[in-house]
């Protein structure tokens, strides 16, 4: 609703969440201010050209561009609504400390889930 718009969520499953709930490793992004603020030299290029290779070079490269542009504006409203991916490592295929995590090194899934589901309610 912060943009103006009347989001509507559906669920299938009789809890928030789905798969998500299952993730453990965390959200990559590259360019964030915790990457900053660690001392963490990254940058979109890389990030895209690892996941490209990554990918076997049959991404979508459109939307692989949107995604990894956008990485670090998604780390931050993420922080803005209270959930805060600080904790920063490096996971498979990546050369720098990309993967972003809860602070107490939590599953992120759970973690992010909690934390949008309390973010709607609040509203």
């Amino acid at each position: 609703r912060a943009k103006g718009m009347n989001p509507v969520i559906f669920e299938k499953m009789p809890v928030a969440g789905g798969n998500t709930t299952k993730s453990s490793s965390g959200m990559n992004a590259s360019e964030t201010k915790f990457q900053k603020e660690q001392g963490i030299e990254d940058s979109n290029d890389l990030f895209y050209e690892e996941t490209l290779k990554g990918g076997h070079d049959t991404n979508d490269i459109e939307m692989l561009r949107f995604f990894v542009d956008h990485s670090a504006s998604a780390i931050d409203w993420l922080d803005s609504i209270g959930i805060r991916l600080n904790n920063i490592t490096i996971t498979g295929g990546m050369n720098e400390k990309r993967t972003h995590r809860p602070e107490d090194g939590s599953a992120v899934g759970q973690y992010l889930v909690k934390g949008l589901v309390k973010s709607v309610q609040e509203q």
